[in-house]
């Protein structure tokens, strides 16, 4: 792998799943298609990638308010006072990749016969 980063022989994306919170039935068949493919090709794998895009999910962020009935303000949590951002869900992204010299072109050709949608 050190030598994949250092030469710049980078794998190739082959496939994305269309969908940033795709459902478990699409999940499954992404993942099912994933260990056909691995039986004929196994240089290909899997990757998953997650990310909040609350930023504030992890640790909570707090607005400060002021309260003129109060001599020191108020503060609450962000996700209290905004309703775009209660509404945020996490993006789960799922690919395929393979490496580029090779069996690159009969890879594709695979993924091309499959079916991605359930």
């Amino acid at each position: 792998m050190a030598k994949r980063i250092f030469y710049r022989k980078h794998f190739e994306k082959i496939i994305e799943h269309p969908r940033v919170r795709p459902s478990e039935k699409e999940i499954n068949l992404f993942k099912d298609n994933y260990t056909k493919l691995k039986g004929q090709f196994p240089e290909v794998i899997i990757d998953k990638a997650e990310d909040a895009p609350n930023k504030f999910e992890e640790k909570p962020f707090y607005l400060r308010t002021k309260d003129f009935s109060r001599i020191e303000d108020k503060y609450v949590e962000i996700d209290r006072r905004s309703d775009i951002i209660k509404e945020l869900k996490r993006v789960t992204m799922y690919r395929l990749y393979a490496p580029e010299e090779g069996k690159l072109s009969q890879i594709v050709r695979e993924v091309e016969k499959l079916k991605w949608v359930p």
